[in-house]
């Protein structure tokens, strides 16, 4: 569906680091949400 660029995959795994400042206020929420597009951005990594 989304195909994500090598910028887009660099955010989000920069905001899913413990020193991202999503992590620090969500940090219980964004573990399951990041777990999800980690998914994602793996599933649509595989397909492209």
């Amino acid at each position: 569906m989304l195909r994500l660029r090598q910028g887009n995959i660099a955010t989000l795994i920069y905001f899913s680091l413990p020193s991202g400042k999503f992590s620090k206020f969500h940090k219980i929420e964004s573990d399951e949400i990041w777990k999800c597009l980690f998914a994602v951005v793996v599933y649509g990594g595989a397909r492209l």
